[in-house]
């Protein structure tokens, strides 16, 4: 038997849910999805940057190619996908699509984060594909592409002038690859502090063409404008004194750095093979209260070489102290070290389109990020749907086997829109068993075939939590017995 049923009673907030959204319908010409205008902050050249994307898909396994987001009309470009019938993930960078290597098992308009991380190494790119917090398949390794930078927009739910149906919550990019641990977090918690915000625009780049540029130096003097070097003009050089015991370092104490907030460092530098004692050096933050890089990491001699590292700051300002594992002693008090080209980036995410930053259509998505990369509705098919704050209960008990109840149009368990189910718990003093579903042609699309226990609450299993029908049916397939049916819901209406 079929049944469905409306009675409403208020509860507390399920937190999970998305409180607001943009809904589009879809468009197969004439209308693009919504627009973030080219910046630096969304083109991030040959470096490592992130993905993510929360939302609703009417089709989760398409006919064709569609791109959650969009960056690439020609090449360079990069783009977020779902493969063609089989739901794969898929990250572009220019020509090459890196495909993960199983497909997603997403059930038709549900709700689900994607996030594609992109780690470039020196020879190869190594992208991840995570789904709801969690790693899909395997890694994809191919060679590293030419810059993806570009003067095109960003696309969300659509590319060129297509747009997709479903709904978006919440939409990030990063100028760094989050670890897998991170991404879990981003899923269950948000954006982390310690990336809000990050910013392609370096804080501080060192200039030593004409002096120190405020490095100071510690048991030792600093000489800026030194030239060919490894080939290169233009370092700071610092050498040590001979006493014993001591620190040997050059600081620069203010770079304009939050404690907390995690930055990106790369500069060149140089130790030559002559030195007696200082064969290697280390990397601080402040005066050296912290390690920035492992002891010793600067450890290649008479070569220039570029270090870089990722990490959250802990004070103000940077350090370099010449190293033999230790504090130490130059007998002569000549030894040196050479640095140049130190820039400090501000890494995190770079846009952040957040549920409570959407504006009614056709108007603006705000974006949290102090970039204030504000996004843009499409001017037609867009439109805001927002939580009704107070979640409810719906209750009803079903007949048993021997009746046929099909709702019509007036008994319509919501009105027309998207509504989100948190639980349903089913009672019987017998032993039913039956299907629930939002289809009278598909009647197990929110629960699978479920056996009650006689005279015991059973919390049941949900296929999805997510749907745009207005109905709910139950059917009873043997057991022949009545039951209590109560429904723990949330209305996304339209605004």
């Amino acid at each position: 038997m079929s049944y469905k049923a409306n009675v409403a009673v208020k509860s507390e907030v399920n937190s999970k849910i998305p409180s607001q959204a943009v809904n589009m319908t879809a468009a197969a010409s004439g209308s693009s999805g919504i627009k973030v205008a080219d910046n630096d902050n969304i083109d991030f050249g040959t470096g490592n940057f992130t993905l993510v994307f929360r939302g609703i898909l009417s089709d989760w396994t398409p006919s064709s190619v569609i791109y959650p987001i969009h960056k690439q009309i020609a090449i360079p470009g990069y783009f977020m996908g779902i493969s063609a019938t089989t739901g794969k993930i898929r990250l572009g960078l220019n020509t090459t699509v890196f495909e993960s290597s199983i497909g997603n098992s997403f059930v038709d308009n549900t709700i689900h984060e994607i996030t594609n991380t992109v780690s470039v190494g020196a020879a190869n790119t190594t992208v991840t594909h995570y789904i709801d917090g969690i790693q899909l398949g395997s890694a994809i390794v191919a060679t590293n592409e030419t810059t993806v930078s570009n003067t095109e927009s960003l696309s969300i739910m659509g590319s060129g002038t297509t747009r997709y149906a479903g709904n978006c919550s919440f939409v990030a990019t990063y100028n760094r690859a989050l670890s897998a641990a991170e991404v879990l977090s981003l899923y269950n918690n948000g954006i982390d502090y310690a990336d809000k915000w990050g910013n392609q625009t370096a804080i501080y780049t060192s200039d030593f063409s004409v002096g120190v540029d405020s490095w100071s130096p510690g048991q030792g003097t600093a000489d800026g404008n030194i030239d060919s070097i490894g080939g290169l003009n233009d370092w700071i050089r610092y050498t040590c004194n001979s006493t014993a015991g001591v620190v040997h370092r050059i600081t620069r104490t203010t770079m304009g750095m939050t404690v907390g907030k995690k930055y990106r460092l790369s500069l060149k530098y140089y130790i030559p093979s002559t030195n007696s004692t200082m064969l290697t050096a280390s990397v601080l933050s402040g005066q050296g209260a912290n390690f920035v890089s492992s002891s010793n990491a600067l450890n290649v001699t008479n070569v220039a070489t570029t270090y870089t590292i990722e990490w959250t700051c802990q004070e103000d300002g940077l350090s370099v102290y010449g190293k033999d594992a230790g504090a130490f002693q130059d007998p002569g008090g000549d030894d040196v070290f050479y640095i140049k080209d130190v820039v400090v980036t501000e890494i995190g995410a770079t846009l952040a389109l957040e549920p409570e930053g959407i504006q009614p259509a056709p108007g603006q998505w705000l974006d949290s990020s102090s970039n204030k990369l504000h996004a843009l509705h499409p001017a037609a098919g867009s439109s805001l749907i927002r939580q009704i704050i107070d979640p409810c209960w719906m209750m009803f008990t079903t007949g048993t086997s021997s009746q046929y109840i099909a709702g019509g149009a007036t008994r319509a368990l919501f009105p027309s829109g998207n509504y989100w189910i948190d639980e349903i718990y089913a009672y019987s003093t017998g032993t039913p068993t039956f299907t629930m579903g939002d289809s009278s042609s598909d009647k197990s699309t929110l629960v699978a075939s479920k056996t009650l226990t006689a005279s015991t609450w059973t919390k049941l299993s949900l296929v999805k939590n997510s749907t745009t029908a207005d109905d709910i049916y139950v059917d009873i397939t043997s057991g022949g017995a009545a039951i209590q049916i109560r429904v723990k819901y949330h209305l996304l209406s339209p605004v």
